[in-house]
């Protein structure tokens, strides 16, 4: 059964239509989407960012809460902690609290963090691109050897234990080295989007014309109007 996945864009873009969703069992998002408003949060955007997050929940999307970072770890049957939980309650704090003076000082401290993982998210996938157009072999095998090195686990177990949901996020990942020089922060935090595309079911949802280039090997990148349409939705 074909599903669809909302990236951000996509889900500001639907506005206050997004609750509309909720009929809809074939939608998800995940919690990429969710941190990448709550990062900048601020006493000028905390009421439009509130709001983004309300719809979301009042939509009932199916909402992945692994982070790029467990996908790409339990692509190999392996396991890391993360902030996750953190990200979680701050999450449903956004959405109960109605002033952001009101937010408490764990709040505080997860927005933080949120901001440095970002960053060091961003770093890591510049560092694994950085050597411009190579193969989705290799660029496998540098996932497998950052695993093997976090987990101490045999390099040939990992290979083993592979179940290939990283296959477009690795595809973007090749991508996006022959672009490397003009892409943007964007770009590169858009490319995670793609860790959460396990199968080649699931179209991605986006208006942008850089997520084409990034899947064109799969080609599932489809328009907002034409997801409209595909679900009847009017």
């Amino acid at each position: 059964m074909e599903s669809y996945f909302l990236e951000l864009n996509a889900i500001i873009q639907f506005g206050k239509d997004l609750p509309r969703l909720k009929i809809y069992k074939n939608i998800k998002t995940s919690i990429w989407a969710i941190i990448e408003p709550m990062e900048s949060i601020s006493t000028k955007n905390y009421k439009i960012i509130r709001s983004t997050l309300k719809r979301i929940e009042e939509s009932k999307i199916n909402i992945d809460w692994d982070l790029p970072g467990e996908k790409e770890f339990s692509a190999f049957g392996c396991k890391i902690e993360t902030i996750k939980p953190e990200l979680y309650e701050l999450y449903q704090n956004i959405i109960t609290t109605d002033d952001i003076s009101k937010l408490n000082e764990i709040d505080s401290e997860t927005i933080f963090k949120l901001i440095e993982m970002r960053k060091s998210a961003i770093k890591m996938l510049k560092q694994k691109t950085k050597y411009g157009e190579t193969s989705i072999d290799n660029l496998q095998m540098s996932l497998m050897l950052y695993v093997c090195k976090i987990t101490n686990k045999n390099i040939l177990t990992l290979m083993d234990s592979y179940d290939h949901s990283l296959d477009r996020y690795i595809s973007a990942m090749n991508e996006i080295t022959k672009i490397r020089k003009k892409a943007t922060i964007n770009i590169f935090n858009d490319v995670y989007y793609f860790s959460y595309l396990c199968d080649e079911n699931t179209y991605l949802v986006s208006d942008d014309k850089h997520m084409q280039t990034l899947d064109s090997k799969y080609n599932k990148v489809i328009k907002i109007d034409e997801f409209k349409k595909r679900i009847n939705f009017v």
